[in-house]
């Protein structure tokens, strides 16, 4: 793999016992795969097999499964993903966690400009999220919600365009 210049010195380098327990590390175990050269050549030549092997190890759960991981027919600028899939990104990135010992553990580490910081579980995002989601329902109407782009960047901020997606504002059937 070719050195990444971003014009900086790096401040930080992983050592052999750090990689040796990452999600990288055992993504290529998993795979055969030796090297991050070739985790790169498998990755980009064959784009449908990466991100479906990235998907599988992530465990991203459908209500119905996708028929095409990537569609390229309209050209590489203009991917569909996970097509024909229903899913739900809240689903994914709290629900499934409640019950299990990832409940207890950080999902969210913040600092604002201040230096004030707040760090959330995924059982307390879930309960912030659940708290907002509570709030919006009996008053926004789902086809009129937006995104949450002029939201100021906090754990509220995330907790309510989460919700947003569990009510379905942001959701639906990918592709």
């Amino acid at each position: 793999m070719s050195e990444f210049n971003f014009g900086g010195e790096f401040v930080w380098f992983p050592t052999p016992a750090y990689t040796e327990g990452s999600h990288l590390q055992r993504f290529m175990a998993e795979h055969g795969l030796v090297s991050l050269d070739a985790l790169q050549a498998k990755a980009t030549g064959d784009i449908a097999w990466f991100w479906d092997a990235v998907m599988q190890y992530l465990d991203v759960q459908f209500y119905e499964p996708y028929r095409q991981i990537v569609d390229l027919s309209r050209g590489k600028p203009w991917p569909q993903w996970c097509v024909g899939g229903v899913m739900n990104i809240v689903h994914n990135c709290l629900d499934k966690w409640m019950g299990t010992s990832q409940q207890d553990r950080p999902a969210l580490r913040w600092e604002n400009e201040e230096g004030a910081t707040r760090v959330l579980t995924y059982g307390d995002l879930y309960g912030e999220v659940n708290r907002c989601a509570n709030a919006l329902r009996p008053v926004l109407p789902l086809q009129t919600v937006g995104n949450s782009a002029g939201l100021r960047r906090s754990p509220s901020a995330l907790s309510t365009t989460q919700r947003q997606y569990f009510l379905g504002f942001g959701g639906g059937e990918s592709g």
